[in-house]
């Protein structure tokens, strides 16, 4: 793997991948450099969001002047945006009880009631506050 282009800037990841390459244990870049990608996957306008799909869209296709559309009428830029939007709410789901947990610590540490963290600057968490518009006891 020294030869090759570096797959990570941390150097104990490069060992890692380098100990797996020499014991033959697959990795996903090891699987990804032997797989050819999908060429309308890779462009986003490939749409299962219905039962009906799914509808491949690829941008170019031979003789083909008209702009293309899937089996609901939507069209590749249709598409491509819907699984962005898609993707971007996901990836926004998979964090949401991470953000949960860290306000619950928040309170749980301004109450004095969690172990092992303080607030050590409370002038920003009253300007983080402020921002959100959060309210306290008080003005409830």
């Amino acid at each position: 793997m020294s030869e090759e282009t570096p797959r990570s800037i941390d150097k104990a990841t490069v060992e890692l991948l380098e100990k797996a390459k020499k014991e033959e244990i697959s990795t996903v870049f090891f699987r990804a450099d032997e797989i050819k990608p999908c060429p309308i996957g890779v462009e986003e306008s490939c749409c299962k969001i219905c039962a009906m799909g799914p509808c491949r869209l690829p941008r170019t296709k031979k003789g083909v002047q008209q702009e293309r559309k899937g089996v609901c009428g939507a069209t590749i830029d249709t598409i491509v945006a819907r699984n962005f939007a898609r993707k971007v709410a996901a990836g926004t789901a998979s964090h949401a009880d991470h953000a949960r947990e860290v306000v619950e610590t928040f309170i749980k540490t301004a109450r004095g009631e969690s172990q092992g963290f303080t607030i050590k600057d409370e002038v920003k968490l009253l300007e983080v506050a402020f921002i959100l518009e959060l309210k306290s006891k008080k003005e409830m």
